[in-house]
C-alpha cells in the first residue's frame, strides 16, 4: 500500500526488522543498518533524543549494556 508516495508495506517491514534487531536479537550493528545517517527520533524523555546515526549508536548500546536481555515483541 502507498500512501503519500511511500510504500507502507516497506516502511513497516523496515520498523519491524530495527525492533527484532534491536529489542529481540539485542544486536545494534543490525538495527543501525536500517536507519539513516541522519536519524532523528524523539524519545519518551528528556535525555532520549537521537540526531544522527553517531548518537543513534551510542544510544543503542547504551540500552543494550544496561539491559541486555532479550525483549519478548509481537506484532499484530
Amino acid at each position: 500500500m502507498k500512501e503519500a508516495g511511500v510504500d507502507t508495506d516497506d516502511a513497516l517491514q523496515l520498523i519491524k526488522r530495527f525492533c527484532i534487531s534491536d529489542f529481540v536479537e539485542r544486536d545494534c550493528d543490525a538495527a543501525l543498518s536500517v536507519l539513516s545517517d541522519d536519524i532523528c527520533w524523539i524519545g519518551t524523555s528528556d535525555h532520549e533524543d537521537v540526531h544522527g546515526i553517531v548518537e543513534a549508536r551510542a544510544y543503542i548500546q547504551d540500552e543494550i549494556s544496561s539491559i541486555p536481555a532479550s525483549y519478548r515483541v509481537t506484532f499484530a
